[in-house]
């Protein structure tokens, strides 16, 4: 389940993509929503819908950063609905090889994706 702060993020990274150039645009933005003072949650769940809403056989994710991802039911395949820096898809990419090491048995992406620090949506 989504918590308020949760989709807070999210809108945050809708509203501004990332850059080296711009990457204090996200933390503006994020400071902005989670104020409170510019933006109703009415306005928040209408902005997040396109990112968070599941396609047909996939499940959606999202990260403490913001961050929304889709897993294909049928091969796993898992892929981006917000952009990252370089630097944020290799400490994804560090914290799911962690997560795969420490539990080598598992076989399920999803539960995978729960260990490296992404909550389905």
């Amino acid at each position: 389940m989504l918590t308020l702060e949760d989709k807070k993020r999210i809108c945050a990274r809708l509203f501004f993509t990332d850059n080296e150039d711009q990457y204090e645009d996200y933390h503006e933005a994020l400071a902005e929503f989670m104020s409170g003072e510019n933006v109703t949650e009415t306005f928040v769940d209408f902005a997040v819908q396109s990112a968070i809403q599941p396609e047909e056989g996939h499940d959606v994710y999202t990260n403490k950063g913001g961050h929304v991802a889709t897993v294909r039911l049928d091969d796993g395949f898992f892929s981006f609905r917000t952009e990252m820096t370089d630097d944020e898809v290799e400490e994804a990419r560090e914290l799911w090889e962690k997560a795969r090491e420490e539990n080598p048995e598992v076989g399920d992406i999803s539960v995978l994706l729960e260990k490296a620090g992404w909550k389905k949506i």
